[in-house]
């Protein structure tokens, strides 16, 4: 169990481990302290939890609401008094700030209004998902690999994903016409740099010498990239 606090029904509670931490004493000396104090005044099986100590054994700790907290604390001195309870009010403090406000549903002004708002931004929250649904959509199909891929493993991919029928050499034409590739299918060197594509230069032997055989790739952030572009092309115009 975390030394730490933790919050329990919107109460704030703090652990031995903790209280110790920040008296400088020690836990066990802590446990003795909360069971000889306490035990007259609360039921502290409620209290009650478990952790593991440095050798992986479970421990028993206790993790104690303001009241329990401020009673075991009366019996230290003011500085290790003040420590605790201003801890507990630097909780309480967040706590305070993370509770949503709801509205008054007493009031049909209010009721209404607080309807209309939540319906808004749904409505804002759908449309934001729609825009954004090709993108994530195939962003998963390609998360398990950042590869480059050549572009007709590319446009397979984004057919199978996305449900637009998408052949290579359309898919080239597109990319040529919104100037991602040149005339001979080679991206323009910004899409080089920006991490878009990969050319690739393999040595052909022929009877007249060695030849250069370039071949266009679309990395992984190009695959995202261009992905909700080009199946929105398609849907659109192509």
């Amino acid at each position: 169990m975390s030394k730490d606090i933790s919050i329990q029904n919107k109460e704030v509670s703090i652990s031995s481990l903790e209280i110790a931490e920040m008296t400088g004493k020690r836990h066990d000396n802590i446990i003795r302290d909360i069971e000889s104090q306490l035990s007259e005044v609360s039921d502290l099986l409620r209290f009650e939890g478990i952790y593991k100590d440095r050798a992986n054994r479970e421990k028993r700790c206790y993790n104690l609401p303001r009241r329990e907290a401020l009673i075991l604390v009366s019996g230290y001195d003011a500085t290790l008094r003040a420590k605790i309870i201003d801890r507990l009010e630097e909780l309480e403090k967040s706590l305070n700030q993370n509770i949503i406000a709801l509205p008054n549903f007493n009031d049909p002004v209010e009721s209404a209004r607080a309807w209309a708002d939540a319906v808004e931004k749904k409505q804002i929250a759908y449309k934001e998902l729609e825009e954004q649904r090709p993108l994530v959509s195939f962003a998963k199909s390609v998360e398990a690999s950042v590869n480059t891929i050549l572009i007709r493993e590319w446009v397979k991919t984004i057919s199978q994903s996305e449900g637009v029928k998408i052949g290579q050499n359309k898919a080239y034409r597109w990319l040529r016409d919104n100037k991602y590739l040149m005339k001979n299918n080679e991206p323009y060197q910004k899409y080089i740099d920006n991490g878009y594509f990969e050319v690739t230069v393999t040595l052909v032997a022929t009877p007249h010498g060695t030849k250069e055989n370039l071949t266009t790739k679309i990395t992984g952030k190009g695959q995202v990239a261009l992905a909700g572009k080009i199946s929105e092309g398609f849907r659109n115009e192509y």
